[in-house]
């Protein structure tokens, strides 16, 4: 009799482990179904929106002076209704790194750097074989800077910016013999976006200030449209110049 009200016993909490797991998921996909919308946030002389989708993705539309900020990723509601927003992980990179790979080996990555829109952003460092080479100096003319590094025995080199406090680490291969950067120019201001507060709230979006931001719903056509400007901001996976094809490195 023991062993059996030990079985029923068990078979009771399981029941409400797995109704309660279940409450909790259904809680959490009808608060993101009424988050769904668009949250206008334009002041002054900014214009902003911010869209919240069904499926945990947001947009995040901005323009002031000559910016025009474009961003989407993933967002979060937690128990006390903060949304957290954390922007797709290639639209942070402060550069973006392209390689050409030759069909033989190479003994030398000829790395060129388009010039970037911030002059912080154009003291680039290039790490190899352990030595840190300063990319040339951009005079008023150049479009584009270069210089030639052996191609080094790790397979992997690094990028430093002290200025912008940025380091990252490229892995090459022994067939390597271009590397073409690129600066995210909006990779700084993307960066501050999952500090931003908001919290939702009655189908309100309340930002730090406790100002109220009321919903405007979606139409199927602009979640469309939204999906379709994802697609356009998409990083290049690749790209073609004079013939060559460069590829994307990703960590």
């Amino acid at each position: 009799m023991t062993h059996l009200i030990r079985i029923t016993n068990t078979v009771v909490c399981f029941a409400m482990l797995s109704y309660l797991i279940i409450s909790t998921t259904v809680q959490a996909q009808n608060l993101y179904s009424s988050a769904q919308g668009r949250y206008d946030l334009s002041q002054f002389e900014v214009a902003a929106s911010i869209y919240l989708l069904e499926n945990k993705t947001f947009f995040y539309l901005a323009s002031f002076g000559a910016v025009n900020l474009k961003v989407y990723g993933e967002y979060e509601i937690d128990k006390k209704g903060q949304v957290t927003l954390y922007p797709d992980k290639e639209l942070l990179r402060e550069f973006h790194v392209y390689a050409l790979n030759s069909e033989v080996e190479s003994g030398e990555i000829l790395v060129s750097f388009r010039r970037p829109r911030y002059r912080d952003a154009r003291k680039l460092k290039i790490i190899s074989h352990e030595k840190p080479t300063q990319l040339p100096e951009f005079t008023a003319e150049d479009k584009e800077v270069s210089l030639t590094i052996k191609n080094p025995i790790t397979q992997s080199v690094q990028l430093e910016n002290l200025f912008l406090d940025y380091h990252q680490l490229i892995k090459v291969s022994k067939n390597t013999s271009e590397l073409r950067i690129y600066h995210n120019y909006d990779a700084h201001m993307i960066k501050e976006l999952p500090d931003i507060y908001f919290n939702f709230k009655d189908n309100l979006l309340v930002d730090e200030n406790g100002k109220e931001h009321k919903k405007m719903n979606l139409s199927n056509k602009i979640i469309d449209k939204l999906n379709a400007l994802k697609a356009r901001q998409n990083i290049k996976d690749s790209f073609v110049r004079d013939g060559k094809k460069y590829q994307l490195l990703i960590d």
